[in-house]
């Protein structure tokens, strides 16, 4: 299920077998090298992504970093950046050992005419899933934030 919100484009893609998954869409009036440059400066993410609180560590490829949101506070996220393929995706991975339960953020910018289309989610999987389901917040409203918030950033610098 997708809904178009304005020129953000949301949706909670729901529970699959083995799989959920949170997405949020936006189109951005900056070429994609701007809104790379914001999703990759780790040392902005508090200023202008008003759902993490705290994000430590150098974003790039092999790197490992802290994340702390407002939908889980007291708990910090240690992640792996996986992929770092500027200016076009990159993926954060963090969960569980063993892949019990695991989290993969994405990030993906692409050209949209003169501007970009910003696309972010995170898909939950793992045997503990189920187990886990009760224990993880809706994050959906927490990515319509972010991509709003990342469209407005950029478009004001």
């Amino acid at each position: 299920m997708h809904l178009v919100v304005g020129a953000v484009m949301i949706g909670f893609l729901g529970q699959t077998e083995g799989k959920i998954s949170y997405e949020a869409m936006v189109a951005v009036n900056a070429p994609p090298e701007a809104v790379w440059s914001l999703i990759t400066d780790g040392g902005r993410y508090t200023d202008w992504d008003s759902g993490i609180t705290l994000l430590k560590g150098e974003v790039k490829q092999g790197a490992k970093i802290t994340i702390a949101s407002e939908t889980s506070p007291g708990q910090t996220f240690p992640v792996t950046v996986t992929e770092f393929d500027a200016p076009q995706s990159m993926v954060w991975v963090g969960g569980l050992p063993f892949g019990l339960f695991n989290g993969v953020r994405y990030f993906f910018v692409h050209p949209n005419g003169t501007g970009s289309k910003f696309t972010t989610g995170e898909d939950f999987s793992g045997p503990l899933l189920k187990l886990m389901n009760g224990m993880v917040p809706d994050l959906q409203a927490s990515f319509e934030k972010l991509a709003a918030n990342l469209k407005a950033e950029v478009e004001r610098s």
